[in-house]
């Protein structure tokens, strides 16, 4: 294949040389031609200019009107006479005399012209027999002329043939490349066809499952939350017959007494009782900033409607997003509305409001898993001793705020809160005076919920067993 092509380029270099030397030999011959051709070309306008001067004399001779020799001489003499004041017949000879003399002096002219012109005759004659036509057909010149010619023809079409043959191979070559990537384009794209509808069928069958997780999850909770709320329904329905148990009820008289001697020998509020109090009433505001009520019944509501709230603020959000797009594309199409910097503020104010509502529905929802933490547990503890116990104190002997925290601000706030706050420093007084409740854990101020109600329920129970064991 290399040999082959080596002596397609030799024999393409071969017969460039000899086209260069053919064309070189043709313009040379050219050129002399060109030669011969400006030279006889300048003599024969030489020629034909001289042809068209006499030509043009001629004409003039013959538009002119000449006068017979008599009239001629009588019109030139008579116009002398008019301006002489000579005779008549002394201008006659006079212009006889020089009109002899013209005449004479034309022969001559003439006579020289006419051997002229026979001299010029004679030279033509002479260069028409030597000059040779350069343009006929039997020259040698012209017979090598064509032969070269011929073999430049033929030069030439071997040369267009061979390019032609290379830049069919190319286009082939190029075809099949060409050919080669679009079958290679084509399976690419079925294969791309298919992996997107594979992608498609993955990402419906995910999202078929995150929907019934989804739905399964919120029915799960949405359960979870309606005993939760019976529960607390329940327990607030018990401590509200206990409290009127309480204020009727006068069956522990003796632990009230005891409880007034231990009151009399303590001060009224000590710094620790009056640390958890204040610890009590945290509790109690945060519960209230996390939800923004103050009455228990609208707290569990809040608890109750915050997955109502949180979709609430998805569909807001969406809404907001929706109404930005096309905001910006009407603004766009139509050149009004808002610019684009004020629907980006909005847009900003939104997902700040949106942050906003999110952190406090997760403020919510762990408050109300600590709530649950401290409760649950006291509620189990009130119901046993509830059963072995049927007898609650004096309003002004004992008042249990331990495991109601929220009805501080049921009632008057402003009105009860204080009294509330005496009675129960009094009652932690009396509980920390008896013997067995000496052993309590301290409650430091601004403490979690889950040791508020660990407190709480740890109190209780103590509480539950001393009182059990002094009716006894």
């Amino acid at each position: 294949m290399a040999l082959a092509v080596e002596q397609q380029e030799e024999q393409l270099r071969d017969l460039q040389r000899r086209y260069c030397t053919m064309e070189a030999e043709h313009h040379a011959n050219v050129k002399a031609m060109q030669r011969n051709m400006q030279a006889n070309s300048s003599s024969l306008l030489q020629l034909k200019a001289e042809n068209a001067d006499l030509l043009q004399h001629l004409k003039d001779l013959k538009s002119q009107r000449v006068l017979p020799a008599p009239q001629h001489i009588e019109r030139k003499v008579s116009s002398r006479c008019l301006f002489g004041q000579r005779a008549p017949a002394q201008h006659l000879n006079e212009e006889v005399a020089r009109l002899r003399t013209q005449l004479d002096r034309q022969r001559n002219q003439n006579a020289k012209h006419r051997q002229r012109l026979d001299q010029m005759q004679d030279k033509l004659k002479e260069l028409e027999l030597a000059a040779t036509k350069p343009c006929t057909e039997d020259s040698p010149a012209i017979r090598s002329m064509r032969a070269i010619e011929g073999r430049l023809d033929q030069e030439i079409l071997t040369v267009l043939l061979l390019q032609a043959l290379i830049e069919l191979n190319e286009a082939y070559s190029v075809r099949a490349t060409y050919e080669q990537i679009a079958r290679r384009l084509k399976k690419e794209r079925i294969g791309l066809y298919k992996h997107l509808e594979a992608l498609e069928e993955n990402l419906k069958a995910e999202l078929h499952r995150l929907s019934k997780a989804l739905e399964s999850d919120r029915q799960k909770r949405g359960a979870e939350v309606k005993e939760k709320h019976t529960v607390i329904r329940q327990w607030m329905r018990e401590a509200a017959c206990q409290e009127a148990a309480a204020r009727s009820g006068k069956s522990l008289w003796n632990f009230s007494a005891t409880s007034s001697a231990a009151g009399s020998l303590l001060p009224l509020e000590s710094p620790r009782d009056s640390a958890e109090a204040e610890a009590y009433e945290d509790a109690l505001r945060r519960l209230k900033e996390a939800t923004g009520v103050s009455d228990a019944n609208d707290i569990i509501e809040h608890f109750l409607s915050q997955n109502h709230i949180y979709q609430q603020l998805l569909a807001f959000a969406q809404r907001v997003e929706e109404r930005r797009f096309a905001s910006l594309s009407s603004g766009i199409v139509l050149g009004g509305g808002p610019p684009p910097e004020v629907a980006e503020a909005k847009l900003t104010a939104a997902k700040q409001l949106l942050q906003s509502q999110q952190q406090a529905h997760y403020r919510t929802q762990h408050l109300l898993s600590e709530l649950q933490t401290g409760v649950i547990p006291l509620i189990k503890k009130l119901a046993r001793a509830k059963e072995q116990v049927d007898f609650m104190a004096e309003p002004d002997a004992l008042f249990l705020p331990l495991p109601l925290p929220f009805r501080i601000h049921e009632a008057t706030p402003t009105a009860v809160a204080p009294a509330v706050r005496y009675r129960r420093s009094r009652t932690l007084t009396c509980v920390s005076a008896v013997p067995q409740f000496q052993w309590l854990p301290s409650l430091e101020e601004g403490a979690p919920l889950c040791e508020l109600f660990s407190f709480c329920c740890t109190a209780t129970r103590a509480l539950v067993e001393a009182t059990v064991s002094w009716q006894h």
